[in-house]
């Protein structure tokens, strides 16, 4: 007869699989770390973090523009895409018809496989005209936030989505037999059961937001100052990276090393306070 493995076993089966992983993330953190020291040496740490300008050849490395473009534009985003996400995955999961649940399902799947370049030339052709109308060049917070939205919208619905299959299958017919108005049993039962999902969703949306470089980097404007307001041109850490590394040399290199560096310990740190906030909510429903 089969016997289900204890956790020490499986730790011990997935051990292998876990080791290069760990070696990966620990090695790539090194790397960044080796690349960044002789910025480090030559504009000293606290030069990364002082308000300013980025301008290396003129001994001005201030990554604050970017992290501020960066923080804006994924939070907003977020903002938009978390609430419409949500009511989205429960308008399909509890209200739609079978086969309008279906269809909007695989449009769903479908939107979320479109590569982020294709986001991007739609922002820029679609978008920028329209904000540019408003505030002129177009290029700017705005434009990133909404494109940002849109790119995380589809994976935030089908995790949500997965989330309220899970916590409503005991629930659903309790639901139903108390004489619960749909709506009513989604706001306050449903909905309370899920959001730790909705936090995982939320957390994963938001390193993705982080790191996303190509789409942003076609509809912000690429201008490294801090945004004075929605229609500011921004520049992000990422789009920082992947605009001069093609032709830095010596420090100016080894700084963009440093944005890398600082997204890496961002990311992380976003990651262990999603863990840290899971843990939480685990145990308030309990």
């Amino acid at each position: 007869m089969f016997r289900p493995l204890s956790e020490r076993a499986l730790f011990f089966v997935f051990l292998p699989f876990l080791i290069p992983a760990v070696i990966t993330v620990i090695g790539i953190f090194v790397f960044l770390v080796v690349e960044s020291y002789p910025a480090v040496q030559h504009f000293g740490l606290m030069s990364f973090f002082k308000p300013g300008a980025w301008s290396p050849a003129g001994s001005e490395v201030s990554l604050v523009p970017m992290l501020a473009g960066t923080f804006a534009c994924s939070l907003f985003a977020l903002v938009i895409s978390i609430p419409l996400g949500v009511m989205a995955a429960g308008y399909i999961e509890f209200f739609a018809p079978p086969w309008v649940a279906t269809t909007l399902s695989r449009l769903v799947e479908l939107t979320a496989a479109i590569p982020s370049v294709v986001y991007g030339v739609w922002g820029l052709v679609t978008l920028v005209p329209l904000v540019g109308k408003v505030s002129a060049p177009g290029t700017s917070l705005v434009t990133g936030t909404v494109v940002l939205a849109m790119m995380l919208l589809p994976t935030i619905v089908m995790q949500v989505r997965l989330e309220f299959f899970h916590t409503s299958r005991s629930l659903r017919r309790a639901s139903v037999s108390a004489g619960l108005h749909p709506f009513a049993a989604f706001s306050k039962i449903h909905l309370p059961n899920a959001k730790q999902g909705i936090a995982n969703a939320a957390t994963l949306s938001f390193g993705r937001a982080l790191g996303e470089t190509i789409a942003l980097m076609m509809v912000t404007g690429n201008v490294p100052v801090l945004p004075e307001n929605v229609f500011s041109s921004i520049r992000t850490l990422t789009a920082n990276i992947a605009l001069e590394m093609g032709y830095a040399l010596g420090e100016h290199r080894s700084a963009l090393f440093m944005s890398g560096f600082l997204l890496m310990v961002v990311v992380t740190t976003v990651m262990i306070g999603s863990q840290v906030v899971g843990g939480a909510l685990r145990r308030s429903q309990k």
